[in-house]
């Protein structure tokens, strides 16, 4: 309300030069010069009318590390964790403000003793923390006590509100045990609100680790046109890593030879909530799983959570990133995209894994893979032939020992290419018995579509399939209504391949009751052995003959169906000229 009677004063104030007032005009514009004379000219009496500070409003304080009384030196020497610390305080004392850094390297030690050893521990919200690019360069210290974190938090209570840190390089030293430790450029305990943007990282063990304390929920992350590269040894074990996190949106960046990229997890007997994050227009590239505590042997590129039961996984969009030549190094199992459900209740539904693009990759179970997944859409992805045999493009199964199955997801207009896949598509159920009801159309492949050891699934697919034919398919591996290339099949029986139709036109002769007349027919592909049914009017003059008739056929010889009919009327019957029709069937 204070904003709007201040412009409609300064409105009244400058006239009609407001009238010409463009957002695009210099600073030094005719209205601009007006409207900043009238504030100058009145400040004190609007001041007092409004209690706002006129003259400063929404002007951000620079705190400079390198200028006095900071005196950061960013000679790649100094230990520089002091006067970014002091500088961080004089942005925080004056209610927020940019905490610069100019081109050079500042090197952080830890400052604390504890279980996490931190560098710079941010004590305020509202701050900036601003360099000029690949040039202003955070590095941890090479010295006994060396940071674990570079910028953290400690509250699990209070959450680090307002936080944005922009055009800066993260750089580890490489002497943290990254087998056993933590090497990340942020801890936050609890957070509200933070921004990364155009950043890099490399050779950090983790470039974001949000780890929430007990029932609290951290929200708003914004991780964005950043470069995270693991390191020449593949040094990196997770990119961005989240417990209990909602609201983050993880888009336009590159995460290259790190074992998982994007971690988000639920791990508590909470009943919390992880909903609405986007992971988007990334690109993950050259990751491998080396041996990492708390990564057990997966390596994973998108991995979201919900590992204990009540935890619910909601809205979570994986859309147009592109994967390529991941592998499953040390570990023994690899996913591009992992998705793992609470075992007992679908409370992990509206998943949208759409346009992501796979490209090559080593060794990988599933390029995606759901477990426990409920109401999801796998949806316009694109699969390129993997390096090496690999396993399913796509796999929907679900966990040891669970109830809940996976049921009512859509995979759709997929497409999946190339002879090292296993299998286009895979609905797997390691427990037989769990319900599946999923729906798999339009997806087209040139690999085929597994059941796996599912008996009683009722997931229905329609989509093109191996041979360009389409395919029809409802029921499960033992229980199957499906048509395709290799033929229709019915409630699991013998499939039944090809069918041959032949007509001919047929006058038998007058028939004595228990005569009999044959009648060849040629039905080119039919073979010794075939299933042949006939249909006959056997009528005179148009009126079909009562009594008993017995008429059958068989493949006599290659390309050659012999017709057997017999009269048991009890009586003469002359039948009339009609169309004689054989089917051949082929099993």
């Amino acid at each position: 309300m204070k904003k709007l009677i201040l412009i409609l004063i300064l409105l009244l104030a400058t006239g009609s030069s407001f009238a010409a007032w463009d957002n695009d005009k210099p600073a030094d514009s005719d209205a601009w010069n007006d409207a900043a004379g009238f504030i100058r000219d009145n400040n004190d009496a609007l001041e007092a009318a409004f209690g706002v500070d006129l003259v400063n409003a929404g002007v951000s304080t620079v705190f400079n590390v390198q200028n006095s009384p900071y005196n950061a030196t960013g000679d790649g020497s100094t230990d520089d964790t002091t006067a970014i610390a002091a500088a961080e305080a004089a942005a925080v004392a004056a209610g927020g403000g940019i905490v610069f850094f100019p081109g050079g390297t500042y090197i952080i030690s830890g400052t604390d003793a504890g279980a996490f050893r931190r560098g710079i521990q941010i004590t305020g919200d509202n701050l900036i923390f601003m360099g000029v690019g690949e040039s202003s360069v955070i590095k941890q210290s090479t010295t006994t006590g060396e940071p674990q974190f570079c910028f953290s938090t400690s509250s699990n209570t209070v959450p680090a509100k307002n936080l944005r840190f922009t055009r800066l390089k993260f750089q580890g030293n490489g002497l943290v045990d990254i087998s056993s430790g933590t090497s990340s450029a942020f801890l936050f305990a609890l957070f509200e609100g933070i921004e990364v943007d155009h950043c890099s990282f490399d050779n950090l063990r983790q470039q974001f680790y949000g780890a929430t304390g007990t029932n609290t929920l951290s929200r708003r992350l914004w991780f964005h046109h950043n470069n995270a590269f693991g390191g020449s040894a593949n040094v990196a074990a997770t990119g961005i890593k989240c417990l209990f996190a909602k609201e983050m949106w993880i888009t336009d960046n590159e995460f290259r030879k790190i074992a998982r990229p994007l971690s988000i997890e639920i791990d508590s007997a909470a009943a919390y909530s992880i909903t609405d994050v986007w992971f988007s227009r990334n690109l993950i590239t050259e990751g491998t799983l080396t041996t990492y505590a708390g990564l057990g042997d997966t390596y994973a590129g998108c991995q979201v959570t919900a590992n204990t039961a009540g935890n619910t996984l909601r809205n979570v969009n994986i859309v147009d990133n592109i994967f390529k030549d991941n592998a499953k190094g040390a570990g023994s199992t690899a996913y591009e995209i992992l998705i793992t459900g609470d075992q007992a209740t679908e409370t992990t539904e509206g998943i949208l894994v759409r346009g992501n693009k796979f490209i090559g990759g080593t060794d990988l179970t599933a390029g995606i893979e759901m477990q426990n997944g409920h109401r999801c859409f796998i949806e316009g992805n694109i699969f390129q032939n993997p390096s090496n045999s690999s396993g399913q493009a796509i796999r929907i199964r679900q966990l040891t020992g669970s109830t809940s199955g996976s049921t009512n997801n859509i995979i759709s207009n997929n497409i999946i290419y190339g002879a090292n896949w296993n299998n286009a598509i895979q609905e797997d159920d390691i427990d037989a018995g769990t319900e599946f009801s999923n729906v798999f159309f339009n997806n087209h492949t040139d690999r085929d579509i597994s059941f796996g050891n599912i008996a009683t699934t009722k997931s229905f697919v329609f989509q093109r399939g191996t041979t360009e034919n389409w395919v029809f398919t409802v029921g499960g591996q033992n229980n199957t209504t499906f048509m395709n290339g290799s033929g229709l099949g019915i409630g699991g029986g013998t499939a039944i391949s090809k069918h041959i139709s032949a007509t001919v036109e047929w006058n038998p002769a007058s028939l004595n009751n228990g005569a009999s007349e044959t009648k060849q027919i040629t039905a080119t592909g039919a073979a010794v052995g075939d299933s042949v049914t006939v249909g006959f009017p056997m009528e005179v003059s148009g009126t079909p003959q009562s009594g008993s008739w017995n008429i059958s056929g068989r493949v006599s010889a290659t390309n050659t169906v012999q017709v057997s009919i017999t009269n048991h009327t009890g009586g003469t019957v002359n039948l009339d000229n009609e169309t004689l029709r054989v089917d051949v069937w082929q099993h």
